[in-house]
């Protein structure tokens, strides 16, 4: 499967999970449960067929699996690192390579505010674990219930759950409740992704979500670059035509995006109107915005989160995104 195909793969076979995907509702007790699996799986069709789609160029791959976090499972660098994770959209679908074995992995990942979601699908084999990191600290080792009733996992084992989660043994004899490791440990859910599991008991063995998260926050980190925002100074603005022939169109667009991007010269991009009379509906992803004094010192970073701009009345713009990388040569081991 070639980078790219995932993505139709995935959303074909949610359409007719029972036929298409291996051992789907297999630990159904009865038709009442069998029902509710297909009720995920369909909500779960939705979501990836909406999603913003990011697919991730193999030269960028290797840059990121490059970085330390990915390197060095070092606990101080991973909660670092995790702290700054923020969706550019709400619902994002991120198509990469497995760096070991040259797969086609797909990431679903959910930025609801409170609470970000990973779940990953590679061809034929629908993954049974997902993971949800709750931003509340009021969340942190409490029992809850994800949206559409799947399980979350018992934190009595946190070790081994944080192995899992982050790929990271945590000494908890050696922390203290200020660790941001712990904390991050302690503010995390394995979901049970029951519809997917082949029995009781069972789960995927060769899955190991840690290094793919990873992989998905350092990304997201790469894209969200600061955007600076500097006034234009005595630039006269065209009015609006008051009564413009308007023949509203949509369009689609694959956006490519080289990175990572040198934040110090990057602006904020001034996006130019299609036409006299105004600019068509657009979504704008989430970023960073660093705001500056006049003598050009940093004064605040603040997150500027997904919204949208122009007018429905126009059309309707879409963009997918390309996400491309420098040249490394070959990859370090």
């Amino acid at each position: 499967m070639k980078l790219g195909e995932l993505h139709a793969k995935v959303v074909h076979d949610l359409d007719r999970p029972k036929v298409r995907i291996p051992d789907f509702g297999f630990t159904a007790k009865d038709r009442v449960e069998s029902q509710r699996f297909k009720k995920i799986a369909a909500e779960e069709r939705k979501a990836i067929r909406l999603a913003r789609r990011f697919d991730v160029d193999p030269k960028l791959s290797d840059y990121v699996y490059n970085r330390p976090v990915m390197r060095k499972e070092n606990e101080r660098l991973i909660a670092e690192v995790m702290a700054e994770a923020r969706g550019p959209f709400k619902t994002m679908w991120i198509e990469f390579i497995d760096e070991f074995n040259g797969d086609v992995i797909g990431c679903l990942q959910e930025d609801f505010g409170h609470e970000i979601s990973f779940q990953f699908f590679k061809d034929g084999n629908f993954c049974d674990r997902g993971v949800t990191i709750q931003r509340q600290a009021s969340a942190m080792w409490v029992g809850r219930l994800a949206k559409n009733k799947e399980s979350r996992l018992e934190k009595s084992f946190a070790e081994q759950n944080s192995i899992q989660a982050f790929g990271v043994n945590c000494e908890f004899s050696q922390t203290t409740d200020a660790d941001p490791y712990l904390r991050l440990i302690r503010s995390t859910d394995l979901v049970r992704k029951e519809m997917y599991c082949r029995s009781e008991n069972s789960f995927n063995e060769d899955f190991h979500p840690g290094r793919l998260i990873r992989f998905v926050t350092m990304l997201m980190i790469t894209l969200n670059y600061p955007w600076v925002t500097h006034e234009r100074v005595g630039v006269l603005q065209r009015g609006k035509c008051k009564n413009p022939r308007v023949v509203p169109h949509d369009s689609y667009y694959r956006c490519r995006i080289e990175l990572p991007k040198d934040s110090v010269d990057m602006r904020e991009p001034v996006e130019p109107r299609d036409e006299f009379y105004g600019k068509r509906l657009h979504q704008v992803r989430g970023h960073w915005r660093v705001l500056r004094n006049d003598d050009g010192s940093f004064r605040k970073r603040t997150w500027v989160g997904q919204h949208t701009r122009g007018d429905s009345k126009l059309g309707v713009v879409l963009k997918d995104y390309h996400l491309k990388g420098p040249n490394l040569g070959a990859r370090r081991t």
